[in-house]
Formats: C-alpha cells, sequence, structure tokens
C-alpha cells in the first residue's frame, strides 16, 4: 500500500516539476509582450523638424486608427493646443464628410473634403514597412485667383 501511494507522490512531483518550467515560460513570454505594447503606447509620436514650414497638413495614423505624427498645419485646421494629443475620433468630428476622411485613413486615395469649414483636397499613401501606416496629406483648395480671373460668383463655395 505504500507503495502505491509513493508512486502517485511520484508522479505528481514529476509532473510539476515538467509543468511549473512551462508555466513560466508561458508567462515570461506574456509580460515580455505587454512591456513591448506597453512601450509602443507610451512612446511618444513621431516629430518632424520642418512641420512648420510646410504648406501642407501631415497626419500620419496607423492601423486601427491610432494618429502617430500630426504637423502644426494640421493641428491648426483641426482645432488641437500645440501640447494636446490628438484623437482619430477627434479630428473626424471636424470633417465633412467623415466616411470619406476614415476610408482615406485606412487606405490609399484622394478626395475632396471640408475640414472646420475649409475644402481640402486630401491624398493618402501606405507607408511600407511592417506596421500599417498610412500618410494623410492635406492641402487647402484656392478658388480666389480662379473666381476673379472668371469673374464667377463666389456663392458656389456657400453650397458646398
Amino acid at each position: 500500500m505504500n507503495a502505491g501511494l509513493e508512486t502517485g507522490l511520484g508522479l505528481v512531483v514529476l509532473a510539476l516539476a515538467l509543468i511549473v518550467p512551462v508555466w513560466v515560460v508561458v508567462v515570461l513570454r506574456r509580460a515580455q509582450r505587454n512591456a513591448s505594447v506597453v512601450s509602443q503606447t507610451d512612446s511618444p509620436p513621431i516629430t518632424s523638424p520642418h512641420s512648420s514650414h510646410t504648406s501642407e497638413a501631415i497626419l500620419i495614423v496607423q492601423s486601427g486608427g491610432r494618429v502617430e505624427y500630426i504637423n502644426d498645419l494640421a493641428r491648426e485646421w483641426f482645432g488641437l493646443r500645440p501640447e494636446e494629443l490628438p484623437d482619430l475620433e477627434q479630428l473626424i468630428r471636424r470633417v465633412r464628410p467623415a466616411e470619406e476622411f476614415i476610408e482615406l485613413c485606412a487606405r490609399q486615395g484622394q478626395k475632396r473634403i471640408s475640414i472646420s469649414g475649409q475644402l481640402i483636397e486630401v491624398t493618402s499613401y501606405q507607408v511600407p514597412g511592417p506596421d500599417l501606416l498610412m500618410l494623410v496629406a492635406m492641402r487647402n483648395i484656392e478658388f480666389s485667383k480662379n473666381l476673379a480671373e472668371t469673374n464667377t460668383d463666389s456663392s458656389i463655395l456657400t453650397h458646398y
């Protein structure tokens, strides 16, 4: 009877000896993966020293809708303060039609939209790399020169 008890106890100890190291490895890998995700989300957005010298508003949007970068002109158009972290949902509130802007943040394309009442031409490009990033370039469309040349009434802008 003691031999059966000793054999059972030996099997339990052997099973624990095999399971505990596997469990420790799994826990360490999860902790390592979570630490890398936290370090990615805590990292500051990409910055550019030339962001204030461009005529285009620039966004870089990560898959899932996280804004990685926004230049000074884009901040101005979307009404963001310099220290304010950009949020795609917040930006979308100032865009008409919002669905077209969301589509440009997800895949390459070119459309005309309105941002805070300004007519803007938006072109998006997929950035090569391991992560899906979209570069969204926005340029103000100026009609004033064309309207003056053709003597056209500017009321077409109010019907947009």
